[in-house]
């Protein structure tokens, strides 16, 4: 951020105004403001919309990345538009300038509809009568 302002200072002999201006620059370590939750959990096929923000000066970037893996969303917004169980992980907000880096970290759980590893047996009723005399 840069800031300007005017010194004014009168010298005696000989006398005169002398009038500078300065120019000052602000720098700040970006700080997440606007955290995702820690944890998410979606139906495969769901939407996935979450929020990441930062301050900091110069403006920092944000990126999304999934550990262990080369998926990565730039920007401050996270969407994925048709959740699939590979997307399930540990995610990382990583907002960063020169002056350094904040990060947040969420896990992602996307669930599937459930299988049967093992058939179940066909229903099977049984009825029995029983003759009085």
């Amino acid at each position: 951020m840069l800031r300007t302002s005017t010194c004014l200072t009168h010298r005696h002999f000989p006398s005169e105004l002398i009038q500078k201006l300065l120019q000052f620059s602000f720098s700040a370590k970006p700080n997440i403001t606007t955290p995702p939750p820690k944890s998410y959990t979606a139906t495969k096929g769901d939407y996935i919309a979450l929020q990441c923000s930062a301050y900091g000066t110069p403006k920092p970037e944000i990126i999304w990345a999934k550990k262990n893996s080369g998926r990565a969303i730039f920007g401050s917004h996270f969407i994925l538009e048709n959740a699939l169980p590979e997307d399930s992980g540990n995610w990382t907000c990583r907002a960063s300038n020169f002056m350094g880096t904040d990060t947040a970290d969420l896990e992602i759980i996307v669930a599937t509809e459930p299988k049967f590893t093992i058939e179940p047996e066909p229903k099977v009723t049984a009825f029995t009568s029983e003759s009085r005399n």
